[in-house]
């Protein structure tokens, strides 16, 4: 096998990759990126998903402070969660500012005002949380951080899925990847490792009868850093916490232009808001009420309103197959005559590896950030995969190399590349299809004691029976069954926290809803779920997370300064 040695090993070149290596390229040139698709179109900024606007915008003029920010989004329904630790809020309020100032250097283009200033909003309520942020031309965020990435010649392996963690005791030394098209392995020995794969998105059915990577996020996205992480011994946090978003097609259903009714044509957002629900949790309910459909009314919005919602939701800001104007002409809609239905649709989970203010993980020498960790906002994953970049860089210029465990490799090689032993068994699609299956029916947004169970042992059926007998005829087939092993992975995770969590968390974007348990109970309150693979099981135990208050300046300054 062939053998690569780099000081830091950043995976996944999406937003939060490409970020954690400009970052530490400024630490050490020794940066190497590995990419399961290709630079130019892999992550969700390759698709165009949160590239029309950049939020939120702190610390400028017409923007609130980072005091007022993190007040605001305690306030809000995410605050009142009970699971929040809000100190990775007043982080980004601080430094996301100056990274979008980077951004627009490397060629991001920022909406300016009559003065030539960017075009910055501050709206203080918007339903349930305040919102403030800046206007950007999307089909320019990736091209940016693509030509930053080629100016500072960091090197990018692209068309490479990184399959699992290589260890030594507490500590990750590389990585082993497979070329996805021809099939040779390579063994990539790092003093750091910085794992950005992105989310978890295709673990449930999300459209039947449509494309199977039709969904929010990047199909590519199968959780595979979530469950390269479990299967290596880190410390996983908050699986059970279900990510959802209301679809029209496949463009996010926003009711900033117009409202949200039920089939009775009632807005409902009103009032449960003033209960604290997200907006999310309270169209689920109105759907458990059995007054959906839930539609998106934009009929009575003036001329001026449906201009800037046709502006900001168009293909000036992102791309045209998600852009709303096209959404509604793909459907034979009218936004002036017809409701146009927002299906809800799980994304994915908010959990992954428990991280410390640098990105830092419970293993020693590893880092995570972006939608790999519970940052789903592109805030979030600029400003701590930035923080991770900088603490994996100076960890890698202090740490000397590691050996590999050449039994380990081999293992990791054997187990890796059997599916293309077997000329008969189970293609990886049958597998896929099957776990997606069994959590669209036993683990959806609400759930149960008796069906989480029933989950839980028919995704033990299919590691059993199943998936010892995968096949792949090819280096692709390989790559997928590679990919439904993280999906298994996954899945087992979410439904075994879910079942741990016995209450109800009704806030933010993304909740938890055991019918069974239908409250919070105060027994959970600050409590997260820990989730950790020791001697081959699977180990769950609560951790308290951080007062639910918001930091001090002071408190800031205390984790300022990033370090190994």
């Amino acid at each position: 096998m062939k053998v690569v040695e780099t000081d830091v090993l950043v995976v996944g070149a999406g937003a939060a990759g490409s970020m954690a290596s400009i970052r530490a390229s400024e630490f050490t040139k020794n940066v190497l990126i590995i990419e399961k698709a290709v630079l130019r179109s892999c992550g969700n900024l390759g698709m165009g998903h949160h590239t029309g606007e950049l939020n939120p915008m702190t610390n400028v003029p017409g923007g609130p402070t980072s005091e007022e920010f993190v007040e605001g989004y305690l306030f809000s329904s995410s605050g009142w969660s009970g699971v929040e630790r809000p100190m990775d809020k007043y982080i980004i309020a601080e430094e996301f500012p100056r990274i979008v100032r980077d951004l627009e250097r490397w060629g991001l283009v920022i909406e300016k005002d009559e003065d030539g200033k960017w075009a910055t909003y501050w709206n203080k309520f918007i339903g349930e949380r305040m919102e403030s942020g800046v206007p950007v031309k999307g089909g320019t965020m990736k091209k940016c951080l693509v030509s930053e990435l080629k100016r500072r010649n960091i090197m990018v392996v692209e068309r490479t899925m990184a399959a699992d963690l290589l260890t030594r005791g507490n500590k990750v030394v590389g990585v082993v990847g497979m070329d996805v098209r021809t099939g040779e392995l390579t063994a990539f020995r790092a003093k750091s490792v910085v794992m950005c794969t992105g989310s978890a998105s295709r673990t449930y059915i999300v459209v039947p009868g449509r494309r199977w990577f039709w969904m929010r996020d990047m199909g590519t996205n199968s959780g595979d850093g979530r469950a390269m992480c479990y299967r290596a011994g880190v410390e996983m946090t908050m699986m059970e916490l279900m990510r959802t978003d209301h679809m029209i097609g496949n463009t996010m259903g926003r009711y900033w232009w117009g409202k949200c009714v039920n089939s009775k044509g009632e807005e409902f957002l009103a009032e449960t808001y003033k209960k604290r629900w997200g907006r999310l949790w309270s169209m689920h309910l109105e759907v458990l009420k059995e007054n959906g459909p839930i539609y998106w009314d934009a009929r009575q919005l003036t001329e001026e309103q449906m201009a800037k919602r046709n502006y900001y939701g168009s293909v000036e800001k992102n791309y045209p197959d998600i852009c709303i104007p096209e959404s509604y002409r793909q459907r034979g809609l009218d936004p002036r005559k017809d409701l146009a239905e927002a299906i809800p649709m799980p994304i994915g989970f908010l959990g992954g590896p428990d991280f410390k203010y640098n990105g830092g993980t419970s293993m020693e020498g590893l880092y995570a950030a972006g939608d790999e960790i519970w940052m789903d906002s592109l805030s979030g994953a600029f400003v701590f995969s930035r923080r991770a970049g900088e603490a994996a860089a100076k960890y890698a210029l202090q740490a000397g190399p590691s050996p590999m465990d050449e039994g380990q490799v081999k293992g990791i090689a054997k187990a890796m590349l059997s599916p293309l032993n077997r000329s008969e068994g189970y293609s990886p699609q049958e597998l896929e299809e099957k776990i997606r299956a069994i959590m669209t029916r036993y683990a959806n947004v609400t759930k149960t004691e008796g069906m989480l169970k029933r989950g839980i042992d028919l995704v033990s059926e299919l590691r059993r029976r199943v998936a010892p007998q995968l096949c792949a005829g090819n280096p692709h087939d390989l790559m997928r069954a590679l990919e439904a092993r993280n999906i298994l992975d996954v899945a087992e995770m979410h439904m075994a926290a879910a079942l741990y969590r016995t209450e109800t968390v009704p806030y933010g974007r993304h909740f938890h809803h055991r019918l069974d348990y239908p409250t919070q109970h105060p027994t959970w309150y600050r409590q997260r779920v820990i989730i950790k693979k020791e001697d081959g099981a699977m180990k769950l135990f609560k951790r308290q997370t951080t007062e639910q208050r918001s930091p001090t300046r002071e408190e800031y300054e205390a984790v300022k300064e990033v370090k190994p």
